[in-house]
């Protein structure tokens, strides 16, 4: 059957609500943080030709504290599926607290990439993703097009900030005005963002990655982790980072499957994976970190729940080489 057919057929029947419940509820968090510059943007304020997926709920924060010694680092949260951009206000705070200059993303992020897992097509993952970051190939029904693409939001939105907020220095995460300084960019991300700060991270060298229920793409037609994992990195490994709940037991694949992918990725058995409820910082020095203790929404809870603050000052500050 053509891959066109198939792709048609899950976003026919794609159940949006029961995606969404199962991402970061972003309508429910405050920012109250006096230390802070938090600023709101609608993506097509950075550029007219970006004309999806901004307004209507879909916007850039942004944070900066100015009180605290910097990093120099930008951390980039990409949501999950439904994510509109606000992202987990917990993490960003603590990211913004310790430093590093914080924005989460508004992209399109409607459709779940679980649902390329049954395709004939092996590399629909990676297609699927390249679309939604770069837009440069369709790919589906996805139709994301380049100005609509996370590249060219996350660039538009720097060279916004450095027009309007001078003094906060967002200048220094581009390249001569023109392109993104990846080098100085830690890309995180949730479930599906998760993937995606993965998947840039591959193909541009990053300072770090760090997954959050992520990354869970996994080939249910040939019962093996994506293909793409097994591409080289432009990112070493040491500088893959991953938080897991151990009963995160869907979203795209099951935990037995989920530690088959870092197999696939070989972050494993370069790296144990740890149980920071019963381990401290700094965890052996492992990238690999779960939880065991019971949450009542295991996928969301490891960027969600504030008893991992620890967890993830380790995830952003543990040294790489």
């Amino acid at each position: 059957m053509p891959q066109l057919f198939y792709v048609c057929c899950f976003f026919l029947t794609l159940n949006l609500q029961q995606v969404f419940a199962t991402e970061l509820n972003e309508t429910e968090q405050k920012v109250d943080d006096p230390k802070l510059a938090v600023h709101q943007v609608i993506p097509s304020e950075t550029d007219p030709a970006i004309n999806t997926f901004t307004g209507n709920g879909f916007r850039h924060w942004t944070y900066y504290n100015a009180s605290v010694p910097q990093k120099n680092e930008l951390v980039v949260f990409l949501p999950g599926t439904g994510g509109k951009g606000k992202g987990s206000v917990e993490f960003n705070k603590v990211a913004a607290n310790d430093g590093f200059h914080m924005i989460a993303l508004a992209y399109p992020s409607d459709v779940s990439i679980s649902h390329f897992k049954h395709l004939d097509d092996p590399d629909a993952f990676a297609k699927a993703r390249e679309n939604i970051i770069s837009g440069k190939v369709q790919f589906g029904n996805l139709g994301v097009n380049e100005a609509n693409s996370i590249d060219n939001r996350l660039l538009k939105l720097l060279q916004y900030l450095s027009i309007h907020f001078p003094t906060e220095h967002w200048e220094q995460y581009l390249m001569n005005n023109k392109s993104i300084y990846w080098e100085k960019i830690i890309l995180t991300g949730q479930s599906q963002g998760g993937g995606h700060a993965l998947f840039m991270a591959m193909k541009n060298k990053a300072a770090r990655v760090i997954m959050f229920g992520s990354p869970k793409d996994f080939d249910a037609r040939r019962k093996r982790p994506a293909q793409w994992y097994s591409n080289l990195s432009a990112t070493p490994l040491n500088r893959f980072f991953s938080f897991v709940h151990s009963a995160d037991e869907g979203h795209g694949c099951t935990y037995q499957q989920q530690l088959q992918n870092y197999r696939a990725l070989q972050l494993m058995p370069m790296y144990k994976v740890i149980d920071v409820d019963h381990n401290s910082a700094p965890y052996g020095h492992s990238r690999l970190l779960t939880s065991t203790i019971h949450r009542d929404a295991p996928h969301v809870s490891v960027i969600d729940n504030v008893d991992y603050q620890g967890v993830w000052k380790y995830l952003l500050n543990e040294p790489v080489k």
